[in-house]
């Protein structure tokens, strides 16, 4: 297993902060980032939320089991997280234990229970979250302008820079790229065929 350290950034929020590098601009549906570029907010979405579950799979926070071709749930493991506070990681982490007495610690249960809710907005909201959790440390600020006052507008602060130069976007990607390769093995067993593996986990976090 994969010494634990202490994240001053968890995985969801690298991947939020580089939203210029893990998401696209050519599509409808769009989020600003603190950067001034707009890119798809439901594939910064995917990619945040995946990589929050993948990366605490692999250090064993919880642990991802495929029980059938249409089920991957959610087990809280390690008591002693090293994510920061208020943030994605530490929220499934919690949940997941929550619904294990309900049988409802899916990848798909253990998202609606974080989100409350099961909307299209749902992509948003993911984001707005991350920001949120950014925000309660004071690396972000959140404002709300103009007519679209349900999506505030973020903007960096002056502690963020130490924080994002420890977390460089390259780094990120290639931890991303080896975690999405850690989870084709997971279903090997199951016979998917691995080029699959990244999508069957998007279908679960999908609330388009």
């Amino acid at each position: 297993m994969a010494k634990k350290q202490q994240y001053s950034l968890s995985p969801s929020e690298q991947i939020v902060l580089h939203g210029d590098t893990f998401s696209t601009t050519n599509c409808v549906n769009r989020i600003l980032l603190p950067s001034g570029q707009k890119v798809s907010v439901k594939r910064l979405a995917v990619e945040a939320l995946a990589y929050g579950f993948l990366k605490s799979h692999a250090l064993g926070t919880i642990e991802l089991q495929v029980h059938d071709e249409n089920s991957v749930i959610v087990m809280p493991r390690a008591r002693t997280l090293p994510w920061p506070e208020f943030c994605f990681e530490r929220e499934i982490h919690d949940i997941a234990g929550r619904l294990v007495a309900r049988r409802r610690n899916t990848v798909l249960g253990t998202v609606f229970d974080w989100l409350e809710t099961e909307t299209f907005s749902g992509w948003h909201a993911a984001v707005v979250y991350v920001w949120q959790g950014l925000q309660e440390r004071g690396l972000v600020t959140l404002k709300h302008k103009g007519l679209n006052r349900l999506v505030p507008r973020c903007a960096y602060t002056e502690g963020i820079k130490p924080v994002l130069d420890a977390w460089p976007a390259d780094m990120v990607k290639q931890d991303l790229e080896h975690c999405k390769s850690e989870y084709k093995e997971l279903l090997r067993p199951v016979k998917r065929q691995a080029d699959e593996a990244m999508e069957t986990l998007t279908e679960y976090i999908d609330l388009g």
